[in-house]
């Protein structure tokens, strides 16, 4: 695939600065959660739980920039049940505390990370992935020129 086209890709998947729970993202494209997740799992691509949890964190990351931020008002910020929580967010997903965490990432270097993880490595796939288009197995594939009969129906 060629530079262009993959910054084409990623252009065309830039999505808000809102970044909730896998259940209301899979509500917001009228998918089940389970579903969601399979149709991840047979693309081969990571959970979208683990690209909605880099996303929090680079949101804190960015955060953190802020020097007057506190621990606590960051994962208030991003809406953890608790400054524990959301220590534990980073423990569990980055193996360091918040407070190394803080000082290791920037906003910018958190982007990075979440690139060098779960996108480049995925990037063919995800350029061509379209969870919501998927058909259920029952259904066949329309042939090109069947698809606009289908919309009608």
């Amino acid at each position: 695939m060629a530079d262009a086209e993959k910054h084409s890709c990623v252009s065309r998947h830039k999505r808000s600065a809102t970044i909730g729970v896998g259940a209301d993202k899979s509500r917001f494209v009228n998918i089940l959660p389970s579903t969601l997740m399979s149709r991840f799992f047979r693309a081969e691509l990571p959970a979208p739980k683990r690209y909605l949890s880099l996303a929090r964190l680079i949101r804190a990351a960015r955060l953190f920039e802020n020097p007057g931020l506190s621990v606590a008002r960051v994962a208030n910020h991003l809406d953890y049940s608790s400054p524990q929580s959301f220590g534990r967010h980073v423990r569990t997903v980055m193996k360091m505390s918040p407070v190394k965490f803080r000082s290791t990432y920037d906003g910018q270097g958190m982007l990075q990370f979440f690139r060098t993880e779960l996108i480049l490595p995925y990037l063919d796939v995800l350029c061509v992935f379209r969870p919501s288009a998927a058909y259920p197995g029952w259904i066949p594939k329309p042939e090109s020129g069947e698809s606009s009969r289908l919309r009608e129906l």
